[in-house]
């Protein structure tokens, strides 16, 4: 009867509703539940209806199109079903493979329920509407990953994993038209948050299954880079390479002495590549930096691309790029590789110090930023220890322009730089040990980075 009423428009939400609350219905025995699932023969009837309702808004969302009209109303109520079930097959599963050292006929017949589900929740996943793919995300996907990986094969069977793989990364993709970076809305909090869930899930899948993720990077950065390819896809290959580098941890550096490991010739071909300077979208160039922070270890290990590194931070797609939030970023990362790289950085002392001199003569650059890079020369001069020639060299060249403007601040009429004028300038950056502190005006701190590093 419920599934009769959920072919009539009027009554199909409650419908859906009523199957959600009955599914929801609290047994403690685990095969007692699993007999109530079977009967409501959810499983059996769900496939068609989701593929029916997305055939009929898949062309709306394709367009950027979001807005709950009766088809994406309906299918948001479809999801809220398929999650019950597949959460509480999930638990049922749980349960039921705690006590067995192999699985019973009835955890088999769960598992198979499972894998019914799992289908669908990936067609929702991959659906072109933010707000189901994190609703989908969030909590079923998460929680089936998790049972993955508590329950490695044969008990619970790895079928859909690179079919997950492939939708995950799809979809961190930035819609390039309806995504406006320069305005969040609420479209753009909700795509944020779903791509903070589907890296989660990238992250958990890496843990799973670290080989099958590394070659399925490694095969997508090479189709970024021989291909032509949108900045979507590009930025999407670049994040999931950034999260890798997470669970890779401290093996980034015995893989980038291994000349020969396909990981360590995939970066030689990614740095030297022109993918950057192809793609100078400000998604893509800030996440490019991001991997170039994430992965400083191959330019320590391959001294030969050091000049690279240079090129990639100074250059078009990093301080010198048109968008400032990409410009902060490369200053910051300028600044972080100082600290974690100072052998490195220092044996490039005067190429980075004329560079940065240039820079500042530009006055481009944000506040924030330009105190990124004083405090960068900051730990080079640091690291210019018994060469003191150098070092008055890298001082007088990094000072003197801020002695001219804090000489032309006090000397200036009071009505123009009062005092209050000069601590109302107060604001919060980053020193070198990561720990925040105000200061009375730019120039004063730009001061203390250089003098105190």
């Amino acid at each position: 009867m419920l599934y009769h009423f959920i072919t009539r428009v009027d009554l199909r939400d409650d419908a859906i509703g009523c199957l959600v609350e009955l599914c929801e219905k609290k047994i403690s025995d685990t095969g007692s539940k699993l007999q109530l699932i079977q009967a409501l023969r959810i499983t059996d009837c769900m496939p068609g209806l989701v593929a029916q309702t997305m055939m009929q808004v898949r062309p709306m969302l394709a367009a950027g199109d979001e807005s709950f009209d009766d088809g994406t109303g309906f299918l948001s109520r479809l999801t809220d079903l398929c999650q019950v079930v597949s959460l509480e097959l999930i638990d049922v599963i749980s349960s039921m493979l705690a006590g067995e050292a192999t699985p019973s006929a009835a955890t088999m017949t769960a598992l198979n329920m499972l894998h019914t589900c799992v289908p669908m929740l990936l067609e929702l996943l991959s659906c072109g509407h933010s707000g189901i793919s994190l609703k989908v995300c969030e909590y079923s996907i998460r929680k089936y990953v998790e049972l993955l990986k508590k329950h490695p094969p044969p008990a619970v069977p790895r079928t859909h994993l690179p079919q997950l793989l492939n939708i995950v990364v799809n979809r961190l993709e930035y819609h390039p038209v309806a995504y406006n970076f320069d305005e969040q809305g609420d479209y753009e909090n909700t795509v944020c948050l779903l791509r903070k869930q589907l890296l989660i899930v990238y992250r958990n899948l890496a843990s799973l299954d670290r080989d099958t993720v590394m070659q399925q990077i490694i095969d997508r950065v090479r189709i970024c880079i021989s291909s032509n390819v949108t900045w979507p896809q590009v930025e999407a290959t670049l994040r999931i390479l950034y999260t890798f580098g997470e669970e890779l941890g401290t093996a980034k550096t015995s893989i980038f002495k291994q000349t020969d490991h396909e990981f360590c010739k995939l970066m030689s071909e990614l740095f030297n590549s022109n993918l950057a300077a192809q793609h100078t979208h400000q998604a893509v160039s800030y996440t490019f930096l991001e991997v170039v922070e994430r992965y400083y270890q191959f330019f320590t290990t391959f001294s030969e691309t050091r000049p690279l590194l240079l090129q990639l931070t100074l250059g078009p797609s990093g301080i010198s790029h048109p968008n400032p939030k990409v410009r902060g970023k490369a200053c910051a990362t300028f600044a972080s590789l100082a600290k974690s790289a100072r052998q490195m950085m220092s044996e490039s002392s005067d190429v980075i110090v004329a560079n940065v001199e240039r820079l500042l003569a530009a006055n481009t650059l944000e506040i924030s930023d330009r105190c990124a890079l004083y405090e960068t020369v900051g730990v080079l001069i640091s690291q210019s220890e018994g060469k003191v020639s150098q070092t008055y060299k890298y001082l007088k060249i990094m000072s003197e322009p801020l002695m001219v403007n804090l000489n032309a601040a006090l000397q200036a009429p009071s009505d123009a730089y009062s005092l209050e004028v000069l601590l109302a300038a107060q604001s919060t950056h980053r020193t070198a040990g990561h720990m925040h502190m105000p200061c009375l005006c730019p120039v004063l701190y730009s001061c203390m980075c250089i003098l105190t590093v």
